[in-house]
């Protein structure tokens, strides 16, 4: 009987997975997100034959994209459900709150999006972890990491709506050994684990290596024809897992673009805007630095029918024959044209006013004097932002609704919840049934941006205190974190003493 996961001695999933390779391949996606992500971390003169000209490094590229994604992700982001139950509504937040710690989102998010200024697209999957103990000791929750795009294949290329996917493979390798242990676990023929053999794939990030202990994997998500999530594991000759149903109602994976491109599901990157700007600005420093360098030190020239041999020891006598006028003299080296010092900061300063990183962005020539003003100024350096936050938010929404799908498919056992309330930690229960009818809707809330809303918050509160409109203990308690050390004891103190007065 012919299996319907292979094809000869490869497996299908592998046979999509080289289709995805060739697509990457034909559009140049993987050597472009590998030229921007040297230039990210400061490798810009990679290939060049410098041929003895200087080669310095002024990574603007770096110093724009960390300060754009600073700024974007300066204004918190917190998961809320809406529900007509209250129970349930009660119940989804406690866990949104749980699990957005637990995963450590803030910093998953600001990966994700410099993924997305790097390569064009952020993507995240959610995945059950077997392993992983929660709080009431029940074994298995799941967990949500952030995926390179150059490691995850859509079915449709044209399109990057990942509900429309025919299905998507991840890449991934890890040691040949972890997949033989899992094969064997789920009881695979021996025949079959015999063909997990350790690989060298050059698509891969780490795949180009001597082979001897890693091996390339593939999971294949699709919809079965029960309308639910199924998937299948699989490396280049044997099948680990052929269709296993997750219970899902959509895919366990996020995906967005930093800005979409037609055709394509992935997207154009913020990084590959200023590479040409980037070599600019390091060739003209090179040069400059090669012009002075050559010229800076002036050079002696004598007449040698005077001076038999010439020294540039200090003190030292010099034998001449006949008189000394006209024996020796210095060459002046010509100056760098100012115009090509200017050109270069023009250069940098129109690159970074371009792509909307602006002296308020960049915390540069701001005056902390007045709250209205930085507001305002804040308020119009995020315009050209807008977008890409939208898109991030939608990300995040994306993600909402997946741990969603989740909580209402993989749990049926009460689960218990440690929760901070009011500095102390609080018990939580509640039984997943509470929440499996309950009609959900997600919202992402965006706090003001940090940039510039504590400073208009001091500069109010100061107004108020010193119009008499609040008293120093109503001062204190809204007063940001950090201002006043121990301003707990201090609040107690105050109003301690306002009791005595009274």
């Amino acid at each position: 009987m012919k299996n319907k996961n292979r094809e000869g001695e490869i497996t299908r999933d592998w046979l999509l997975y080289t289709k995805g390779v060739d697509f990457a391949s034909q559009t140049g996606f993987k050597s472009t997100v590998s030229k921007n992500e040297r230039f990210y971390r400061g490798d810009q003169w990679h290939g060049v034959k410098a041929n003895n000209l200087p080669t310095p490094v002024f990574n603007i590229f770096k110093r724009i994209i960390d300060y754009v994604i600073a700024y974007i992700c300066s204004s918190p982001i917190k998961i809320s459900y809406r529900a007509d139950d209250e129970r349930a509504c009660e119940i989804l937040n406690n866990e949104a709150e749980h699990i957005w710690e637990e995963n450590k989102m803030e910093v998953k998010l600001k990966k994700a999006l410099l993924n997305a200024a790097v390569s064009g697209d952020m993507c995240a999957h959610v995945y059950w972890d077997k392993n992983a103990v929660r709080s009431n000791g029940i074994r298995g929750d799941f967990k949500t990491e952030i995926l390179d795009s150059e490691n995850v294949y859509f079915g449709d290329v044209t399109r990057n709506d990942v509900s429309k996917q025919p299905y998507i493979i991840i890449a991934g390798r890890t040691f040949t050994s972890e997949l033989i242990a899992e094969a064997k676990a789920m009881g695979v023929k021996k025949e079959e684990i015999e063909k997990i053999t350790p690989d060298s794939d050059p698509n891969m990030i780490d795949g180009i290596e001597d082979g001897s202990l890693r091996t390339t994997y593939l999971v294949r998500y699709f919809f079965g024809s029960d309308g639910k999530v199924h998937y299948s594991k699989s490396t280049r000759c044997a099948v680990i897992k052929s269709d296993v149903n997750t219970g899902l109602s959509r895919y366990p994976i996020a995906f967005a673009n930093w800005t979409e491109k037609k055709g394509s599901y992935h997207g154009e990157s913020f990084a590959g805007g200023i590479i040409p700007n980037q070599i600019f600005i390091n060739k003209m420093f090179a040069m400059a630095m090669k012009s002075l360098m050559d010229t800076a030190f002036p050079k002696a020239i004598y007449d040698k029918t005077k001076v038999a041999s010439w020294s540039n020891a200090v003190g030292a006598a010099l034998a001449v024959n006949g008189d000394v006028s006209g024996v020796a003299r210095y060459l002046e080296g010509a100056g760098i044209d100012p115009n090509a010092m200017m050109l270069i900061d023009r250069a940098v300063k129109y690159t970074e006013e371009c792509l909307g990183a602006t002296d308020v962005l960049l915390g540069q020539s701001i005056r902390p004097d007045n709250a209205a003003a930085i507001t305002a100024l804040g308020q119009n350096a995020a315009i050209p932002m807008e977008i890409i936050k939208q898109n991030l938010y939608n990300f995040t929404e994306d993600i909402a609704l997946i741990w969603l799908d989740f909580l209402k498919t993989k749990f049926i056992a009460k689960k218990r919840l440690l929760l901070e309330r009011n500095g102390s930690l609080a018990d939580f229960e509640y039984s997943p049934s509470e929440i499996k009818k309950a009609a959900v809707r997600v919202k992402v809330d965006i706090g003001p941006s940090s940039f510039i809303s504590e400073m208009s918050s001091v500069n109010t509160l100061a107004s108020l205190f010193n119009s008499g409109a609040i008293d120093a203990v109503q001062y204190l308690k809204r007063l940001p974190k950090g201002y006043v050390p121990a301003v707990n004891e201090l609040i107690a103190e105050l109003s301690s003493n306002r009791e005595e007065l009274q």
